[in-house]
């Protein structure tokens, strides 16, 4: 199965090199296969995945100054995907407390996936409208546009996780905030009673294709997150 797999992914590639030019139902369609293909990650080979992370670019990036636009039910195979990939054995490694974190490669992947994403999401809403929340198993990412001028405070995904001082930010932004199913930045130790983990979420805000530096404010961004010990030795 792994074999086929990796057959499937090869032939696809091959059709999206040999492609001039990618137009919004190519995309779909590459993402509609991918997600199908990647649907069991256990059967995923390492070079599979290399491919498949070469294919989201591909598919995602945009070669102008403005985002490549795609609809949700795309945009929803793509995060799928990544998802997938993210819970893929070759891509996972175990602590000696045997909790899994993620190789930084993958996890830096799929973050330049999720960052087209949400920048193609935000291109096609209008300022203030309610945030599109993409959901998966490793991950649920709100999207919005906002105008600062008009709206005293920002909210997304669920519980409110992220708040904004709004009236410090530049006057249109789009924002994407990440909340993930389990810490895939955590730093190993050698101590499995030493060991502790958090709730992890990743705010990110871009004006086009241009991630913002946002420095020197007044006020702070705030991010609820509840810290809780992951080993069964901890104690206190």
């Amino acid at each position: 199965l792994q074999q086929s797999r990796h057959l499937l992914i090869e032939a696809l590639a091959s059709t999206v090199v040999n492609t001039e030019r990618l137009g919004a139902e190519d995309v779909g369609t590459i993402a509609s296969t991918l997600e199908v293909i990647t649907r069991n990650p256990a059967q995923l080979s390492t070079k599979s995945i290399e491919q498949t992370f070469e294919l989201l670019a591909i598919t995602t990036e945009s070669s102008t100054d403005v985002p490549r636009l795609f609809d949700t039910q795309t945009a929803t195979m793509i995060t799928d995907t990544s998802s997938n990939l993210l819970q893929a054995k070759p891509t996972r490694a175990q602590t000696s407390a045997g909790v899994p974190y993620e190789a930084p490669g993958a996890l830096s992947k799929v973050q330049g996936v999720l960052a087209s994403v949400a920048q193609s999401m935000a291109a096609q809403m209008v300022p203030n409208q309610n945030s599109v929340t993409i959901e998966t198993p490793m991950f649920a990412m709100g999207i919005t546009q906002i105008s600062t001028r008009s709206r005293a405070a920002a909210d997304l995904l669920p519980e409110n996780i992220v708040q904004l001082p709004m009236a410090e930010l530049t006057p249109t932004l789009q924002l994407q905030a990440i909340a993930w199913a389990e810490n895939l930045f955590g730093t190993l130790t050698e101590d499995p009673s030493m060991l502790v983990s958090s709730q992890v979420a990743t705010v990110n805000m871009y004006s086009g294709l241009k991630l913002l530096n946002i420095s020197g404010l007044n006020s702070t961004i705030q991010v609820a997150l509840s810290t809780v010990g992951i080993s069964s030795n901890a104690t206190g």
